[in-house]
């Protein structure tokens, strides 16, 4: 596993029900493009119910950046492995 494996998965709110905010959009890709690192992030749904991520090295996000994102985001998320 490295940079150059690719991984997807959906950050989803974790109570099944709520919208991902996005007023903060921009600042939400930022944090995953640059920190988890990704290759893209995408919203899921209109209004959106998820965040799709496609990342470098594996599908596990760093329990700080997850919670900096959930607070962005407007709502907690958890991880689903595509």
């Amino acid at each position: 596993m490295g940079l150059e494996d690719l991984y997807e998965f959906d950050l989803v709110p974790a109570d099944g029900r709520s919208t991902i905010a996005t007023e903060r959009w921009d600042a939400i890709q930022h944090r995953l493009l640059h920190f988890q690192p990704a290759k893209q992030v995408s919203l899921l749904g209109d209004p959106p119910t998820a965040i799709r991520v496609i990342a470098f090295g594996g599908t596990e996000v760093a329990p700080g950046l997850l919670a900096e994102v959930s607070g962005l985001a407007g709502t907690q998320l958890g991880v689903i492995v595509r």
